[in-house]
Order: structure tokens, then sequence, then C-alpha cells
């Protein structure tokens, strides 16, 4: 992102002025585009590692990346119930979803992977009866 080249030109010395011109020159011919990784990022963490919208939020930002590109980004009405259900699947097969010791668990599980509480309800209740 531009925030983490502009941190890592600054902890080698370089002055703010310099850090702003390269990284204008480096927006102008397309080598740094916040928008691009973003939505890169934004693809592997609901694809491939299927977290929930809070992580993937967390995670953009922590990477340096502006609130409203990520806005942008995360903006698109997706469904984190199927991620919640395949973590769900990944991590608790076999798990007895009747015994409330075990929800809680899984509950407490999807929360640290970025799920809502509506959405972990969903995604018990559709495995629950699959």
């Amino acid at each position: 992102s531009r925030k983490a080249l502009f941190d890592k030109l600054i902890r080698a010395g370089y002055g703010e002025a310099a850090c702003e011109a390269a990284l204008e020159r480096l927006e102008q011919v397309g080598m740094v585009d916040d928008a691009a990784l973003c939505a890169r990022l934004v693809d592997v963490m609901r694809h491939t590692r299927r977290w929930g919208h809070r992580k993937v939020r967390f995670e953009l930002r922590r990477r340096g990346i502006p609130e409203e590109t990520v806005r942008e980004a995360l903006d698109d009405g997706f469904d984190d119930t199927e991620n919640a259900v395949c973590q769900i699947r990944k991590k608790y097969a076999g798990g007895d979803l009747s015994d409330p010791k075990t929800r809680a668990k899984i509950a407490a599980g999807l929360n640290r992977l970025g799920f809502d509480y509506d959405t972990v309800r969903a995604a018990i209740t559709v495995e629950n009866f699959e």
C-alpha cells in the first residue's frame, strides 16, 4: 500500500518530501494502486481464507489502506454466511451442534474470524439442519 511504502522509505532515511514525490510518480505510472491492491486482498481474504467482514476490514486497515478505499471494496453486499458455514465444516466437523458448549465454542471461533453475531447464528442454524 502507499502508506506501507511511505513508512518504509522514511525508515530508510529519506525525507518526507522526497517520499511523497516518489510515491506520486509511482501512482502516476500505475505502480502504486491502493484500490487494486485492496480488491485483490478482499478477494483472497473472502474466497480463500474465508474470513468475515470485520476481520477483512481490520486487516486492510492494518496494512495501511485508506478507510474510504476499504469501504468501497467491502460495500458490495457480500453475504458472509456461506463463509461461516464453510469454517464450521472445516474446523468443527462432527461437532454436536445441539450442545450449547459446542455452539458457544463455534460462535467464539467464528467471532475471532470476523463474523458478526447474526451471521454466526445463521451459519449454525444452516449447518444444524443439513
